[in-house]
């Protein structure tokens, strides 16, 4: 039994403040694509009955503006969000405060709670982009925890798979079975994490040397945690620094793993110049920050200031 589910193609959707009991799955789209909102719901599964709670994957070669905020999903077998952007498609979920077409757009406070069952890991979120898809997403102020599997899962998974994690802050992934977050690009897929909080101060003498003016205005730009003239790469009207302010504790494998597997290159800001912008990464069995790179997988890492 599903509560919302399509057969054809649609294009925007609103689903708002919602209760959903007594289902397999409680809502089910494909082939979406526009405007789709899944904002205050909440998802309430039943065990031994109820696998998912929100699936959505867009159309191929589609365009998506997406928000799903403060939604509340409890109870699962298979997973609580599952968010796919299949070959060729877009989603846009990462301008919280609707600065770029008067839209919000984002993955944002959401509570996702005791997914999988026995003998079936379950994750609590997981976003995919498909070959040569793109996500573009800030995810802040989520809460996945208590999954039998892993908290948040984010897989870029074919050549031309790109997923800009603009902003991961301020979550919490604890005390999951498996990992807390598991960052995954594969076969050509690509992560990228990066803060824009520009650095000229390559020495960090103080002085602005020869080379290191790179927006060229004769001032020396350092890291400050404000939101100077040309760092707002992505005009969402926000400092986006990478994956900074998160909680990754108790986990029964590691907080964070970023996992490379077969052929990509990506690159991870973790933390950040001020000690606010640290993560916690404690009491997890495997690792708190595990690293596994396979075949030609690359990584970059920058690491700063969190707590081990």
């Amino acid at each position: 039994v599903t509560n919302v589910g399509n057969t054809d193609p649609f294009t925007n959707l609103n689903l708002l403040n919602n209760t959903f009991l007594n289902y397999e799955t409680a809502v089910n789209l494909s082939n979406g694509s526009g405007t789709i909102i899944a904002d205050g719901n909440t998802l309430t599964g039943t065990a031994d009955t109820s696998n998912s709670g929100l699936i959505l994957t867009t159309t191929g070669a589609s365009m998506t503006e997406l928000l799903v905020r403060n939604n509340t999903l409890t109870n699962h077998a298979v997973t609580g969000i599952n968010i796919t952007a299949t070959a060729g498609s877009t989603i846009n979920a990462n301008d919280p405060s609707g600065n770029v077409g008067n839209q919000a757009t984002g993955l944002i406070g959401n509570n996702v709670m005791a997914t999988g069952a026995i003998g079936t890991p379950g994750d609590g979120i997981i976003m995919e982009a498909q070959a040569g898809a793109t996500i573009n997403l800030v995810a802040e102020n989520n809460v996945s925890s208590n999954n039998i599997g892993n908290g948040f899962v984010l897989r870029a998974n074919g050549a031309g798979a790109t997923i800009n994690l603009q902003s991961l802050r301020a979550n919490d992934f604890s005390n999951n079975t498996q990992n807390g977050a598991l960052l995954n690009f594969t076969n050509g897929g690509v992560i990228l994490s990066q803060t824009e909080d520009t650095n000229e101060d390559v020495n960090f003498n103080g002085v602005l040397d020869t080379g290191e003016d790179l927006d060229l205005d004769s001032m020396l730009t350092v890291f400050d945690g404000t939101l100077g003239l040309t760092e707002d790469l992505n005009g969402n009207g926000i400092l986006d620094q990478g994956i900074v302010s998160n909680i990754f504790n108790d986990n029964a494998q590691n907080g964070l793993l970023i996992l490379g597997q077969t052929t990509g290159s990506s690159i991870f800001d973790i933390g950040g110049a001020q000690p606010a912008l640290g993560n916690t990464f404690t009491n997890n069995l495997t690792a708190g920050l595990g690293v596994d790179l396979q075949d030609t997988a690359e990584a970059q890492l920058t690491v700063i200031n969190n707590t081990m």
